[in-house]
């Protein structure tokens, strides 16, 4: 037989041409590098293996991208007795966990597959192999031979969305799901890509070359390089999507990405148009769910069942790798649950359901496996060993059954085994399964089987050798898994959990009709429903404004209303509406009249056919109104036709406002007076805060003068009669005036005026003569009523002379008056000073003695009237007085000491010789008149 093999051997060394030759147990090299070799037992190509041997050799992968070593026994070839054994170890070292426990002629004979393979796991990070050959001394055999190549291992995949790229992705909602919400006929443009944390590792990973998976909900994509979804959804219903991605190594991402998609609809049900309208009405279109609205409304909602029961057929073939390997497996991927879900407590689980039949159920081992790797053990395989090749995939620690357990003769469900063919489920019928539930959930009240046992303990099995299943329903018949459900804690509750199960003993079959998944209530993904509902109406259109129409053109207008959901989709319809023209009369703006005014309101609109209405009763299109007030009018326009009834109207509304008129008052009696004339007006006129306008006119009307003063003051100094008027304008406009003819007279005024001639004249010059030359109008002074006089201060009045001459008998200072008076008692006066002067005589002599005579040095005829602050310095003096020896004894300013007619006046400085001895002295006197100066020197006695 082995020769039989040699010549398959042959073949297959010249197919791999660069293949290497490993011959165990010749030589000391135990670790080879590279990526096709061809192993022999020590017997080589062409000899059986020896007794008593025990070798090894250690295999590394020398190709980066294919990192894992992986080998294949072509089991017609394969001769070792059963006594012998060939292991397979994950790794570089024995120490290294077992893919292989075991192999030899009595497992190969269960085995119906032409070849099986094994490779190393991605947790290897050596990707090294490890293969020992143990024989003993009973003999030896053919033996084997092994391909060994490279390959990749599994490496991890996750799956994500560019954000950036995609005209939509999910978005957290409040119920801790990813949601998606869509309009309709909207093309979803959702961009993934996966995220490789072990890229390179054992080979290359890329978008490119990995096949995307898309679950829509209605159909899957299954694509090489499909990364970007493009996708319309049909509206109306909800959609559970997933996505997984698996690569070219045909290893998947164990964590979908999940999401719902919400889809919207249209929801306009049905429109009912609007009646007709006039323009300027305010319609108002009203949206509901009813039949009375006007824009009619469908609901939009859906709802999305959500199950974890897996209906799911798989063939358990008697402990046989059937192309797949030795685990069955009933794989399902959840999606319905929270992305961020995890197992949290072992009570979380209440229960496993399996449906199955099988026969002799110590041959399997079943577990349950979550998305991220982790398991539970539902059933541990019976006893610590197996009859076929598949017995090495279990665990070590999987192996051994706990409690108080009988045979493993007992049977899952009505079993069915012709075992036709150990590969082909065709040939082997399946029997009836029954349902078994595991739970370590003791709170939940279920009665478990003989008190808290395991499914094959003895106390449980029917008839002898068949496990009794449990009855769904009242949760009886229970059963303890043989590993804790705590082992799932920190599992993703969305991904591929599966069923797995492993036959590890030959002559023995059986199906798997369906299995689930039972969690707490209050984690379990309630069927989800969403429900979308109209956010906002609106209508574009003449006059629109939100769903209120104010037209303000007539005629027959379109409108398009449009809808828009609270997903952001809108929908649109047109709506006609025919509107007719409204009356539109136009009273103009709110205006002011003064009080005692009247203005005609008109509504500046006509119409044949069109009535009107005021607020007062009237029916015409214009009022006369004269008070204050609101006027509103209102005409209406019969539209009406059969059947319908249409009234059109249209007003306006006036305010006329009221002013206060400005009441007039002022002096009543006429002013008369003389030229100039200065006259007052007391102004009583209201309102004082008003603009007065006063003008005083000349009896022909023209303007004298005029003030825009409250109470004015006017100087008059023509004479005539004048008329006053007043116009008052308050601050409002309103106007009033009041207009008095021959309101102020003013009388001429005689003006006095005369010249003296001479008016300075000395005594010895003139006697005292003055003519007087009247520069007065002499018609005034003669005229009927008038009169006149000449006061010339010195007692003399004269009366009738127009033009006098008078002599003045004394020298003076005279205050010539002229005064003239007309018969409306206008007054005139005028003065003068003439002035007469006399030569001045000096005493020679001066007898201070005390008799009261000529007892003093008085001046005669010295004028002593001084004017201090004369320029002219007129009527000034100085006197001084000498002795013979021409000492002065005596001087003197403005020396006021004289005489007239004998008579001398004492001045405040006199000379009287007091303290001087009588004798001759000598004077001198400077005096300047208005007639001439005098400077005078003389000699003056005393005598006592």
């Amino acid at each position: 037989m082995k020769k039989i093999f040699t010549l398959l051997a042959l073949i297959c060394c010249m197919t791999l041409s660069y293949s290497q030759v490993i011959t165990m147990g010749q030589g000391t090299t135990t670790v080879y590098t590279g990526c096709v070799f061809t192993i022999y037992d020590d017997g080589g190509l062409n000899n059986d293996y020896s007794a008593n041997q025990d070798y090894y050799v250690t295999i590394y992968s020398n190709d980066p991208s294919n990192a894992a070593v992986s080998v294949e026994i072509q089991l017609n070839g394969f001769n070792v007795h059963p006594s012998d054994t060939l292991y397979i170890y994950d790794g570089p070292v024995m120490a290294d966990s077992l893919i292989l426990a075991k192999l030899n002629d009595s497992l190969v004979a269960l085995v119906s597959a032409p070849t099986i393979k094994y490779a190393a796991t991605i947790s290897n990070t050596t990707g090294a192999l490890t293969l020992r050959f143990k024989s003993d001394g009973s003999g030896g055999g053919e033996g084997w031979s092994i391909l060994s190549t490279c390959e990749a291992p599994c490496q991890r995949i996750n799956v994500m969305f560019d954000t950036l790229l995609s005209n939509k992705y999910p978005r957290l909602e409040d119920d801790g799901f990813y949601y998606i919400t869509m309009c309709p006929g909207e093309t979803l443009h959702l961009v993934a890509y996966g995220e490789y944390p072990d890229n390179n590792f054992s080979y290359n990973q890329n978008d490119q070359t990995s096949m995307f998976h898309w679950d829509l909900g209605v159909e899957e994509i299954d694509s090489v390089g499909y990364s970007t979804l493009e996708y319309q959804f049909p509206g109306g219903r909800g959609y559970d999507v997933s996505l997984m991605i698996s690569d070219s190594s045909e290893c998947y991402s164990h964590i979908p990405q999940v999401f719902r998609v919400k889809t919207s609809a249209n929801p306009i049900a049905s429109l009912i148009p609007l009646p007709p309208a006039c323009t300027g009405d305010s319609l108002n279109l009203i949206a509901g769910y009813d039949q009375v609205s006007n824009l009619q409304l469908d609901t939009v909602q859906s709802l999305q069942a959500t199950t974890l029961a897996v209906s799911d057929t798989i063939f358990l073939p008697d402990g046989q790798e059937c192309g797949n390997g030795c685990s069955y497996s009933s794989p399902v991927t959840f999606t319905a649950f929270a992305p961020s879900a995890t197992i949290q407590s072992a009570n979380d689980i209440l229960y496993v359901r399996l449906s199955i039949e099988h026969s002799y159920i110590g041959d399997v081992w079943i577990r349950l496996s979550c998305p991220n790797g982790q398991y539970v053990s539902l059933m541990r395989k019976y006893g610590s060993s197996g009859s076929s090749s598949c017995a090495s995939v279990i665990p070590a620690t999987e192996y051994g059954w706990l409690g108080n357990y009988g045979t493993s003769a007992a049977y899952f469900g009505l079993y069915y085994e012709p075992d036709g063919s150990v590969c082909n489920p065709a040939a082997n019928p399946m029997g009836t399964c029954w349902n078994y539930c595991w739970s370590n959930a003791t709170n939940q009240g279920y009665q478990y089987a003989c008190g808290a046992s395991h499914v094959y303990e003895t106390c449980n099995h029917i008839n002898g050798s068949y496990v009794d299943s449990t009855n769904t329903v009242a949760m009886t018949n229970v059963y303890h898994p043989d590993g804790g459900f705590n082992n799932l804690i920190g599992c993703p509750m969305n991904g591929m959990w599966s069923i797995e199960v492993v036959d590890a003993w030959g002559s023995d079959n059986g199906y798997i009709c369906g299995w689930e998944l039972a969690l707490d209530p209050s984690l379990m993904p309630a069927d989800w429903a969403y429900q979308i509902v109209v956010d906002t109406t609106y209508l574009y259109g003449p006059g629109a404004n939100g769903t209120e129409i104010v037209p303000d053109t007539a005629g027959t207008l379109e409108y398009t209303l449009y809808v828009v959901d609270d997903a952001g989709c809108v929908f649109d319809t047109i709506m006609p509406l025919e509107v007719h023209q409204s009356p539109m009369p136009n009273l103009g703006e709110d205006l002011m009249i003064c009080h005692g005014d009247m203005i005609t309101l008109d509504a500046h609109y006509s119409d044949p056919n069109a009535s009107y209405v005021w607020n007062t009763g009237d029916d015409t299109e214009t009022i006369n109104v004269v008070t204050d007030g609101d006027y509103i009018l209102k005409v209406t326009s019969d539209y009406s036709e059969p059947g319908t009834t249409l009234f059109c109207t249209g007003a306006d509304t006036i305010h006329v406002g009221v002013y206060e008129s400005p009441q007039i008052d002022y002096t009543h009696s006429a002013i008369e007076g003389c030229a100039p004339l200065t006259v007052h007006i007391n102004n009583q006129s209201t309102p004082t805060n008003a603009d007065f306008e006063w003008y005083v006119l000349y009896s022909n009307g023209a303007v004298a003068m005029s003030s825009h003063q409250i109470s004015p003051t006017f100087e008059i100094e023509e004479p005539g009669h004048y008329g006053l008027y007043l116009k008052v304008t308050t601050q409002d406009g309103c106007v009033d005036s009041l207009m008095r003819w021959d309101y102020i007279r003013v009388n001429a005024q005689p003006i006095a005026e005369f010249a003296a001639t001479p008016e300075i004249s000395l005594m010895s010059e003139n006697n005292g003569e003055v003519a007087f030359t009247n520069y007065s109008d002499e018609a005034v002074m003669t005229q009927a009523g008038s009169s006149f006089y000449w006061d010339f201060d010195d007692g003399e009045i004269d009366s009738s002379t127009v033009a006098p001459t008078h002599v003045f008998a004394q020298w003076g200072d005279y205050n010539v008056t002229l005064h003239i008076e007309t018969e409306d008692g206008c007054a005139s006066e005028i003065a003068h000073t003439v002035v007469i002067e006399q030569d001045l005589v000096f005493p020679n002599v001066i007898t201070p003695n005390g008799d009261g005579i000529n007892d003093v040095f008085a001046i005669e005829n010295l004028n002593t009237n001084v004017n201090l602050e004369d320029p002219d310095e007129y009527r000034t003096n100085k006197l001084y007085i000498y002795d013979r020896w021409g000492k002065k004894v005596y001087s003197a300013k403005n020396y006021d000491t004289f005489s007239r007619n004998g008579q001398i006046s004492l001045g405040t400085q006199f000379f009287d010789g007091s303290q001087l001895n009588d004798g001759v002295y000598y004077f001198s006197f400077y005096y300047k008149g208005k007639a001439k100066t005098v400077n005078y020197n003389g000699s003056l006695t005393i005598i006592r």
